[in-house]
């Protein structure tokens, strides 16, 4: 156990050993009392200071993290979250959508907060989703279709 050089230790027969203080540690008291420095300048007690400054620089490193995280993580997720209900909203028939469930369809027809979805063309084979299923709506396509089909003519 670590004690410092200047506290009197008891040996196992009860007497008071003393330790001999190392260069720059305050001397022990002659008394008994508390240790100085020999400097006479310095007062041997002083009073505690409040914690008062302590707990308002806890808030403020507590507002500052809270703020950073807004920032960095909060802010952009409630925008994107904007965007996509924006964009939702948008959703008209003929858009071709992806589920949350990874499932790829053309909007066939908007019942509020039901959307019937068509993900086979051959077959016709439909889906009714929720409106909040859908997890990003594909951007058309026209431009590369026309291509596709000029080139399979050639």
């Amino acid at each position: 156990m670590f004690l410092p050089h200047w506290l009197e230790l008891a040996s196992p027969q009860g007497e008071a050993t003393q330790t001999n203080p190392g260069p720059g540690a305050p001397a022990p008291a002659p008394n008994g009392g508390t240790p100085t420095t020999g400097d006479p300048t310095t007062s041997p007690a002083q009073p505690a200071q409040p914690a008062g400054g302590d707990l308002m620089s806890t808030l403020i490193l507590f507002g500052g993290m809270f703020l950073l995280l807004w920032l960095f993580l909060l802010g952009p997720e409630r925008r994107k979250r904007k965007q996509h209900e924006q964009r939702l909203s948008q959703l008209k028939e003929k858009d071709e959508v992806m589920t949350l469930g990874g499932i790829f369809g053309t909007v066939v027809m908007l019942r509020g907060d039901q959307i019937v979805i068509r993900v086979d063309e051959k077959r016709g084979t439909t889906l009714r989703i929720a409106r909040s299923s859908i997890a990003t709506i594909l951007p058309r396509e026209s431009g590369s279709k026309e291509k596709e089909s000029d080139a399979e003519a050639e």
